[in-house]
């Protein structure tokens, strides 16, 4: 006799995935100049090549009786990150279902992604097999070329999918050489590639050394250039960090500075389930008024320093700069910059709704929380407007980034239904 655990909530889960698909139910800040965005296209889940695979976890009815699974577990996931070409014409989904067997940079077999890619009016126009790297993080270059994470760094593809083995050996070996000369760690987080083909990689000092086990430091970028030389470039914080890939710039907080004249009040933010009300996590942080930050180039230099003015009340009174702190313990973009310099934050609300996604025939679901914002700054880091409220741009599966900026400004999402993906997008 099979569970019927969450039978019960079924009816619930259903409507859920309505809501969530219907921007007009959700309810809206009181900062009425934010944006819902248009959708720009969408894409249909399937199997055939030009489909993006999608598997919902099953509902607690297709589990056994000792809570085994009955179906197999391995088909469930999908679009695992997500990233837009610089001039927003080029739209790529790390589609992890649709896989093939692989070997890795050290020659062992794995399991691949591939990498669908579309047009922005929704046209499919190539699917690129990753042989090497997981695209957990991707960016493109100028010249169409796909940069993918991978354990040693970066793997590179051509912009016609080809993996390009010569550039991504020279990286790897630039990489490796840096680590070495350094006593850094072999922990490397491939983060951006800039107008110049210079790719950045968050790398962590080697502070102890012991039979047990090793303890690093987060404060260092490594910057790999295209002709094998390297730049090493100390920042003072794990704090909301960017790159801006227009002007070779790194944007990270200025901790020298005190902080304590900025310093507002310890805030909350809670998880909670939509449908029972639980809740499930809190997060606890501090938050300020105010931030130092600076902009340092290449060489370690600082060009200019800044306030940001983080504190957001006046415009949307429940937001707040939580979301690196509380939230992005894996890292991802929490921190964008668009041609013109204007930077780009996220921010949580004080509750994050989980959700679920059911697909067509109710058989499994995926979990989704809403409650992010994605506001726009100046230069100076000055409010400009929201860009985005309580949209949805963390899921329980994906481990990269499922929003992305371009050079104009535009902001793009990604949002899931049951039986296809939208891409959505804030217009400059």
């Amino acid at each position: 006799m099979r569970s019927v655990y969450m039978r019960g909530s079924l009816w619930l889960l259903i409507g859920v995935f309505v809501f969530i698909g219907s921007a007009g139910t959700l309810p809206t800040s009181p900062c009425q100049t934010g944006e819902s965005g248009v959708g720009l296209f969408k894409v249909p889940f399937g199997k055939s090549p030009r489909s993006l695979k999608m598997g919902f976890r099953p509902f607690a009815e297709n589990l056994e009786d000792d809570g085994e699974l009955i179906d197999d577990f391995s088909d469930y996931g999908g679009v695992r990150s997500f990233c837009v070409s610089w001039d927003g014409k080029w739209f790529y989904f790390a589609d992890s279902l649709h896989s093939a067997m692989s070997r890795d940079a050290s020659e062992r077999e794995t399991t691949a992604s591939r990498v669908q890619v579309y047009h922005r009016d929704g046209t499919w126009v190539r699917s690129i097999q990753i042989v090497r790297g997981d695209p957990t993080r991707m960016r493109v270059d100028v010249e169409g070329r796909l940069y993918v994470q991978s354990n040693a760094g970066v793997e590179v593809y051509d912009a016609d999918g080809r993996y390009d083995k010569s550039l991504s050996e020279r990286f790897r070996n630039t990489v490796r050489t840096a680590l070495d000369r350094h006593n850094l760690s072999e922990t490397v987080r491939f983060l951006e590639v800039d107008t110049r083909g210079r790719v950045y990689f968050q790398v962590f000092p080697l502070l102890e050394r012991t039979e047990q086990r090793s303890v690093v430091s987060a404060n260092k970028i490594l910057v790999a250039h295209p002709d094998g030389s390297s730049s090493l470039i100390t920042i003072e914080s794990y704090d909301p960090f960017g790159i801006d890939r227009y002007r070779a710039q790194i944007i990270t907080a200025n901790y020298s500075r005190p902080l304590q004249a900025n310093y507002l009040r310890r805030h909350e933010t809670t998880l909670v389930d939509a449908i029972t009300s639980e809740r499930l996590t809190k997060y606890v942080c501090s938050l300020y008024r105010t931030i130092p930050y600076k902009v340092v180039d290449l060489e370690g230099q600082t060009v200019r320093t800044f306030e940001w003015r983080v504190d957001i009340r006046e415009i949307a009174p429940d937001y707040w700069d939580a979301y690196n702190e509380a939230y992005n313990a894996a890292g991802r973009l929490a921190l964008a910059v668009d041609g013109q310099g204007h930077l780009y934050r996220v921010y949580l609300r004080a509750q994050i709704r989980r959700l679920v996604v059911s697909d067509p025939d109710a058989s499994g679901y995926l979990r989704v929380d809403r409650g992010f914002g994605i506001f726009e700054f100046s230069p100076e880091g000055t409010l400009v407007r929201p860009r985005l409220l309580d949209v949805a741009i963390e899921a329980e599966f994906p481990h990269g980034n499922l929003w992305d900026v371009d050079k104009h400004g535009n902001v793009y999402w990604i949002e899931f239904h049951p039986d296809h993906l939208e891409v959505k997008m804030s217009p400059r």
